[in-house]
């Protein structure tokens, strides 16, 4: 991943750099998730924030879905 601000890495366009580790070839992403955290090449929290929204999202549907089956 290449890491940097926006006006760097749109100012460098979509350059692929081509490193191989005992010949296997390493491919270039956007993002990375490493500890539960996305982090992304320009370093902000949108994919990450969208990811843990979306868990969010599905963790209240089952909640509501089994409500009616736990006392209150």
């Amino acid at each position: 991943m290449i890491i940097g601000s926006r006006q760097r890495l749109t100012a460098h366009g979509k350059e692929t750099i081509n490193i191989k580790l005992n010949d296997v070839a390493i491919k270039q992403v956007d993002s990375s998730k490493s500890l539960g955290v996305t982090i992304d090449s320009q370093l902000s929290w949108g994919e990450h924030i969208q990811e843990t929204s979306k868990k969010i999202a599905s963790a209240i549907g089952v909640l509501k879905r089994v409500q009616h089956f736990i006392s209150k």
